[in-house]
C-alpha cells in the first residue's frame, strides 16, 4: 500500500467557511512528525506546555490573562502515516485576530523555563501510566504501540529524555507561521 506524499505548506493557508454562528471556530495547524520520527516526544510535551488545562500556557494567556476565547486548547495526532498539530479555540468574532498573535506567540515558547518542561514531563507520563492501570486499556495501549513497532516503555523512556533545547528546536522547526493552516468557522 502506497499512501500519497503530502506536499508541505510553504505559505499560510486559510479557509473561511460561512455560517451563520455566534461565535468564531478557529483551527491552526501544521503538519508535524510521525509517531515514529525522532521529534515525536518533544511535540508531546509542547503540547503539554501549550495545553494541559487551567495552568498552561494557552490557558493563561487566552483565558485567565485575557478573557478572550470561551475555549482554548491543542492536539497533537502522530500515527505511522501522517503527524499534525493543532491549536483551536471558539471565541467572540472581534478576538480572532487578537487570539491568533497570543497563539503564534506562544508557540514560539519564549522565556521557557526547565521547570515547564519538567512539568510536562511529569504530568505526560503520570497520565500515561494512570491510563494503563485497567487491563483493558494496558491491551489497548499495548497492541496500538506494538502495531508501531514500538513498546510503551518507549514512551516514557522518549518522554524523560526531552531537554529544554529539543523543545525550543523542535517548536522552532515545526511552528513556522508561514507554515500554517488556519481553518475558520
Amino acid at each position: 500500500l502506497r499512501l500519497p506524499v503530502e506536499r508541505g505548506l510553504r505559505r499560510i493557508t486559510k479557509k473561511t467557511f460561512h455560517k451563520k454562528l455566534q461565535r468564531a471556530y478557529v483551527a491552526v495547524g501544521f503538519q508535524a512528525a510521525r509517531i515514529s520520527e525522532k521529534n515525536f516526544s518533544a511535540l508531546e510535551v509542547i503540547k503539554a506546555i501549550l495545553a494541559k488545562g487551567q495552568s498552561s500556557r494557552l490557558f493563561h494567556e487566552v483565558r485567565t490573562k485575557r478573557g478572550l476565547a470561551y475555549t482554548v486548547g491543542a492536539v497533537y495526532e502522530a500515527t505511522i502515516h501522517f503527524g499534525f498539530f493543532a491549536l483551536y479555540f471558539s471565541a467572540d468574532y472581534g478576538n480572532v485576530k487578537s487570539i491568533l498573535h497570543i497563539l503564534f506567540e506562544q508557540l514560539a515558547l519564549h522565556d521557557l523555563r526547565e521547570e515547564e518542561v519538567d512539568d510536562a514531563r511529569e504530568f505526560l507520563i503520570g497520565s500515561f501510566l494512570l491510563a494503563n492501570e485497567y487491563t483493558r486499556e494496558r491491551a489497548d495501549v499495548n497492541a496500538s504501540w506494538l502495531l508501531f513497532g514500538r513498546k510503551p516503555a518507549d514512551y516514557v523512556r522518549g518522554i524523560r529524555g526531552v531537554s529544554v533545547n529539543d523543545v525550543r528546536r523542535v517548536a522552532r522547526e515545526y511552528f513556522k507561521k508561514n507554515h500554517a493552516l488556519i481553518i475558520t468557522r
